[in-house]
């Protein structure tokens, strides 16, 4: 939240989308009342599958700041539907991709930064959600399922 008040403060316009369920929502809508900054952040709560791709779609930049995500699929979504992502170094998912931006958890300065650059690069959001479209591609379950059986053949 405090990262997206950093950005509100150096692009004007900007919209952010919290979602999901649990027991933070109130405590996240206060805290961006406190901020200033509620208006300009709509808690949709539960996205259901059907609405997460467009919803994905139409954002300019994916931001998952999570102190503790063993994984993080939701980034993989989100660039499967070509959305530049920005994530903490502490996200799972992070081992695994490289086409992203990533930032100290704790460093809303960096993840501002991290979103501002891609807000205010064209050039580098069509190119994070290009290669991030491929990325996702070596990704998927017959790939890998493929990969696997390949090495197998190679050990018998």
């Amino acid at each position: 939240m405090l990262a997206a008040k950093k950005v509100m403060e150096k692009t004007d316009g900007v919209e952010f989308v919290m979602s999901g369920k649990g027991n933070l929502g109130d405590n996240l809508k206060a805290f961006a009342k406190s901020l200033r900054i509620k208006s300009n952040v709509s808690f949709p709560g539960f996205v259901s599958k059907r609405a997460l791709p467009s919803l994905y779609a139409s954002s300019d930049v994916f931001v998952l700041p999570s102190v503790s995500e063993p994984f993080g699929i939701t980034v993989l979504e989100a660039m499967a539907a070509g959305t530049p992502v920005v994530i903490s170094k502490t996200c799972g998912v992070g081992e695994v991709i490289r086409n992203c931006l990533k930032a100290d958890y704790w460093d809303a300065d960096a993840i501002a930064e991290n979103v501002c650059r891609v807000l205010d690069n064209e050039r580098l959001a069509q190119k994070m959600s290009e290669k991030g479209r491929r990325e996702i591609g070596r990704l998927s379950w017959d790939r890998i399922a493929n990969d696997t059986i390949k090495v197998y053949d190679k050990v018998v």
